[in-house]
Formats: C-alpha cells, sequence, structure tokens
C-alpha cells in the first residue's frame, strides 16, 4: 500500500498533469484563461512535496518523484511558449494603445479647427 507522502504527491501529480494538459493544447488562450491556469499552477506546486530521503524503502514514493520531476521539466518547456504568447499579446496591446491615442490625437485637433 502507498504511503500518506506518496498518495499526496500522486495527487499533485495529477493536478499538475491536468495542467499541464490544459496549457499545452490551449494554443490560442486569452489572458485570463492563462492567468487563471498559472494561478492554479502555482497552487499545486505549493503543496508541500516530501524529499526522497524521508522515505528511501517505498518505491510507489520515488515513482511519483520522478513524475513530480517530469511534470516539472513539462512545465518549464510549457511556461517558454506561455511567456512568447503573453509577450505578442503585449506586443499587439500596445499597437492598439499607440492607434488610440493617435485617435484621440486627432480628435482634439480636428475639434480645435472646427
Amino acid at each position: 500500500m502507498p504511503s500518506a507522502a506518496a498518495l499526496d504527491l500522486r495527487l499533485i501529480n495529477q493536478r499538475l498533469r491536468c495542467l499541464l494538459i490544459r496549457l499545452e493544447n490551449n494554443g490560442d488562450f486569452g489572458v485570463a484563461t492563462t492567468m487563471r491556469n498559472l494561478s492554479e499552477l502555482m497552487a499545486a506546486l505549493s503543496q508541500p512535496a516530501c524529499s526522497e530521503t524521508t522515505h528511501s524503502n517505498d518505491a510507489e514514493l520515488k515513482r511519483e518523484i520522478s513524475a513530480y520531476r517530469a511534470n516539472i521539466s513539462g512545465l518549464e518547456r510549457i511556461l517558454f511558449k506561455v511567456e512568447a504568447r503573453l509577450l505578442l499579446e503585449k506586443a499587439r496591446l500596445e499597437v492598439e494603445r499607440t492607434h488610440i491615442a493617435a485617435a484621440a490625437a486627432w480628435v482634439q485637433t480636428s475639434r480645435g479647427t472646427v
């Protein structure tokens, strides 16, 4: 029977895998979706993890720790993609802001000539 630590880590791994799949498969996500997923991810990551040395004889725990490490590696890969998408969104919003500022300046100028 798996130890309580192995069961806890299994639950954390399941949450991480679900969140990673959601982030990976949601290619055209919005910023709100990203932030919600990242908040859930941070909650999963902030749960206490146990060390290998405290339960060195627990094979199930060792498997879960290995799965946890794989999830973290997958997270690192996905976060680069998320960062790139957020930077693109930031650039798009900056272009919009510039356009709106130019339109507002044009309106101000137009009012002065009418």
